[in-house]
């Protein structure tokens, strides 16, 4: 065996030796810093987290079954005017059946389209997340909380069992 495997080989020994110490290090401070924490700072540490990753924003929305609240409507509806003059359309035809998109694009009629929005929590989630806006940087400290409720409600560890 040669000096480089005699190194490497001591290095994975010494890491393997250290994962044990590292792992419980890691527990305590997660502990401390986090699951020991007022709901409010469990609240805010993960809502600032949630703005650095939109994408994580939207997989704890779809994991917690979060629907775009109603007073989005008026917001969605404008949304709706800047998606009708791209070129592309909405990529859902189910959506484009519901809110009937391709007449609406020729004529439309805002406040039609938010009347369908405030009748239905499920088409303005979708509406949402096909344009952008879920949850929405308005959203994210109510995603949080919600989350943090629902962690407190189910257990630590369920969070980790509820995504998979």
């Amino acid at each position: 065996m040669g000096i480089a495997e005699r190194i490497r080989d001591s290095a994975v020994s010494s890491i393997n030796k250290d994962l044990p110490a590292l792992r419980e290090l890691i527990e305590k401070r997660s502990d401390t810093q986090f699951w020991k924490a007022s709901e409010e700072k469990q609240v805010e540490f993960l809502t600032k987290m949630l703005e650095c990753d939109l994408e994580l924003a939207t997989e704890l929305a779809d994991a917690l079954g979060w629907e775009q609240p109603l007073e989005d409507s008026p917001r969605l509806a404008a949304a709706a005017l800047l998606a009708a003059r791209q070129e592309n359309g909405l990529a859902d035809p189910d959506l484009v059946k519901k809110l009937n998109w391709t007449e609406w694009k020729l004529k439309p009629d805002l406040p039609k389209l938010q009347k369908r929005f405030e009748e239905s929590g499920q088409l303005r989630t979708k509406f949402a997340e096909l344009v952008g806006l879920r949850p929405g940087r308005l959203h994210l400290r109510e995603v949080a909380r919600q989350a943090i409720v629902h962690n407190a409600n189910n257990g630590r560890r369920a969070s980790t069992s509820m995504a998979a």
